[in-house]
């Protein structure tokens, strides 16, 4: 799975339009990309994350799946719960 910080956010969202002109050869490169910005998760962690409807495919069908931004935290890393809505109680 993709998780979209830093620069895999910009990888996602091209990964996500290039069906409307597919380019194999930049395609394969953005998947080569992607790896740096990938991450494994174990199936209980992947059950809860589609149920919370963190996950997208890129593109229906592709098997290339990746994380909503707003599971993904700069501290921890990724999160089952959006970290966006827990921002205001850490602020004091």
């Amino acid at each position: 799975m993709i998780v979209e910080h830093g620069d895999g956010k910009a990888i996602v969202a091209e990964l996500c339009a290039v069906a409307k002109e597919f380019d194999a050869k930049r395609y394969y490169d953005l998947l080569k990309q992607a790896q740096k910005y990938s991450v494994n998760v174990f199936p209980n962690i992947w059950k809860k994350l589609v149920e919370n409807h963190a996950v997208q495919e890129t593109q229906k069908g592709d098997g290339i799946f990746y994380l909503k931004e707003n599971y993904y935290s700069d501290e921890f890393g990724l999160s089952t719960e959006p970290v966006g809505s827990l921002s205001f109680l850490m602020s004091d």
